[in-house]
């Protein structure tokens, strides 16, 4: 859109250069071209606003995209280290479970060797 305006502004002055800075000049063509040139520079500065306010935008999607990134590693870590902490918990009560057997069978093998040793 620049490139386009920029190319307007040009092809305006260069016809002015050549067809209209010789002989008798017409007052009424210089005010016109005077116009144009201000509205061309209005449309620049809209165009250059416009770009500015999207950069801006971009920019705050950035930011927020670098925020949820870090966010989710926080996240991510957190999981991993619930999840160790259940595993660890699991194995804790696999343990108890175990020792928890194998006392009521040494238990009961002393039961047994008691019993049958008596008779």
């Amino acid at each position: 859109e620049l490139k386009r305006l920029d190319d307007a502004l040009r092809s305006a002055s260069e016809d002015l250069r050549q067809n209209h800075l010789t002989g008798a000049i017409d007052l009424s063509f210089l005010t016109a071209h005077r116009r144009f040139l201000l509205s061309m520079k209005r449309q620049g500065v809209g165009v250059v606003q416009t770009i500015a306010a999207a950069q801006a935008q971009v920019d705050d999607a950035r930011r927020k995209l670098a925020d949820a990134a870090k966010q989710k590693k926080v996240i991510e870590r957190l999981r991993e280290r619930h999840l160790m902490r259940w595993k660890e918990d699991q194995a804790r009560r696999e343990q108890a479970e175990m020792d928890e057997i194998g006392t009521q069978i040494g238990y009961a093998n002393l039961v047994n060797e008691t019993m049958g040793g008596g008779e």
